[in-house]
Protein backbone atom coordinates (compact mmCIF):
# COMPACT_ATOMS: atom_id res chain seq x y z
CA UNK A 1 0.00 0.00 0.00
CA UNK A 2 1.47 3.39 -0.91
CA UNK A 3 2.35 5.55 2.07
CA UNK A 4 3.18 2.72 4.46
CA UNK A 5 6.72 2.83 5.82
CA UNK A 6 8.43 -0.41 4.71
CA UNK A 7 9.04 -2.95 7.50
CA UNK A 8 7.22 -0.77 10.04
CA UNK A 9 4.60 -3.37 10.93
CA UNK A 10 4.83 -4.78 14.43
CA UNK A 11 2.68 -7.41 16.13
CA UNK A 12 1.71 -6.08 19.59
CA UNK A 13 1.09 -9.49 21.16
CA UNK A 14 -2.66 -9.11 21.60
CA UNK A 15 -5.22 -11.67 20.39
CA UNK A 16 -8.92 -11.88 21.09
CA UNK A 17 -11.15 -14.96 21.37
CA UNK A 18 -11.92 -14.86 17.65
CA UNK A 19 -8.24 -14.96 16.66
CA UNK A 20 -7.96 -11.30 15.68
CA UNK A 21 -4.55 -9.76 16.27
CA UNK A 22 -3.37 -6.25 17.13
CA UNK A 23 -0.71 -4.77 14.84
CA UNK A 24 0.94 -1.37 14.55
CA UNK A 25 1.96 0.09 11.19
CA UNK A 26 3.56 3.44 10.41
CA UNK A 27 2.00 5.47 7.60
CA UNK A 28 3.18 8.71 6.00
CA UNK A 29 1.29 11.70 7.39
CA UNK A 30 -0.18 12.82 4.06
CA UNK A 31 -2.00 9.49 3.45
CA UNK A 32 -3.20 8.64 6.97
CA UNK A 33 -6.86 9.48 6.39
CA UNK A 34 -6.93 7.62 3.05
CA UNK A 35 -5.25 4.57 4.60
CA UNK A 36 -7.69 4.56 7.54
CA UNK A 37 -10.62 4.86 5.12
CA UNK A 38 -9.40 1.89 3.07
CA UNK A 39 -8.89 -0.20 6.21
CA UNK A 40 -12.39 0.64 7.42
CA UNK A 41 -13.84 -0.23 4.02
CA UNK A 42 -12.14 -3.65 4.23
CA UNK A 43 -13.51 -4.24 7.74
CA UNK A 44 -10.38 -3.47 9.75
CA UNK A 45 -10.65 -0.98 12.61
CA UNK A 46 -7.86 1.57 12.83
CA UNK A 47 -6.87 4.38 15.13
CA UNK A 48 -4.65 7.36 14.40
CA UNK A 49 -1.88 8.01 16.90
CA UNK A 50 0.15 11.22 16.99
CA UNK A 51 3.42 11.01 18.92
CA UNK A 52 3.92 13.85 21.38
CA UNK A 53 7.50 13.93 22.66
CA UNK A 54 6.73 16.29 25.57
CA UNK A 55 3.87 14.09 26.78
CA UNK A 56 6.07 11.02 26.42
CA UNK A 57 8.83 12.57 28.54
CA UNK A 58 6.29 13.70 31.14
CA UNK A 59 4.86 10.17 31.30
CA UNK A 60 8.34 8.69 31.71
CA UNK A 61 9.04 11.04 34.66
CA UNK A 62 5.71 10.09 36.24
CA UNK A 63 6.45 6.38 35.72
CA UNK A 64 9.84 6.80 37.37
CA UNK A 65 8.32 8.62 40.35
CA UNK A 66 5.62 5.98 40.77
CA UNK A 67 8.22 3.19 40.67
CA UNK A 68 10.23 4.92 43.40
CA UNK A 69 7.07 5.42 45.50
CA UNK A 70 6.15 1.76 45.04
CA UNK A 71 9.65 0.66 46.09
CA UNK A 72 9.46 2.82 49.22
CA UNK A 73 6.05 1.38 50.13
CA UNK A 74 7.26 -2.18 49.51
CA UNK A 75 10.28 -1.55 51.74
CA UNK A 76 7.99 -0.14 54.45
CA UNK A 77 5.73 -3.20 54.24
CA UNK A 78 8.72 -5.53 54.39
CA UNK A 79 10.09 -3.79 57.48
CA UNK A 80 6.70 -3.93 59.18
CA UNK A 81 6.20 -7.62 58.43
CA UNK A 82 9.79 -8.51 59.43
CA UNK A 83 9.28 -6.68 62.73
CA UNK A 84 5.90 -8.29 63.47
CA UNK A 85 6.68 -11.82 62.36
Amino acid sequence: MPGVVPFSEKYLGQDDNEGNQLWRVTVMKDVVSEYARILKKQGFPSQVFDFDKEQYLENKKLESKLKMDMKELNDKIKKTTDFNF
